[in-house]
């Protein structure tokens, strides 16, 4: 009876120290996990600010280039204006001598 008590008590407390390290093993897991997850979502979470930061940054490049669009476009549209000005006043004054020519040729025949 004695050696079966003993047998129990030594099985008993066998039993519970495998039962601590399953249990520890367990929690030691869950922890990795854990923390495996938390180490994604920090990842996942830098991922998405660095993708709307290069989105942002692009956005603010193309309407850099827009604006710089407009403004070389209006440039060329103003000095297109300038050369039709100068061309029409180069022409008034190109006619103002062909017919300051025609009169002096009249006035010497």
């Amino acid at each position: 009876m004695l050696l079966e008590s003993l047998s129990n008590d030594y099985e008993q407390r066998l039993d519970n120290k495998v039962q601590e390290m399953v249990n520890k093993v367990i929690m030691e897991h869950e922890e990795r996990v854990k923390s495996q997850d938390d180490l994604k979502n920090h990842v996942d979470f830098r991922d998405k600010v660095i993708e709307e930061k290069q989105q942002y940054e692009r956005e603010e490049m193309r309407d850099r280039y827009m604006a710089m669009d407009s403004l070389v476009r209006a440039e060329f549209q103003r000095k297109d204006e300038a050369i039709k000005s100068l061309q029409g006043i180069f022409e008034t004054q190109v006619r103002s001598l062909q017919t300051s020519i025609k009169q002096e040729e009249t006035a010497r025949n």
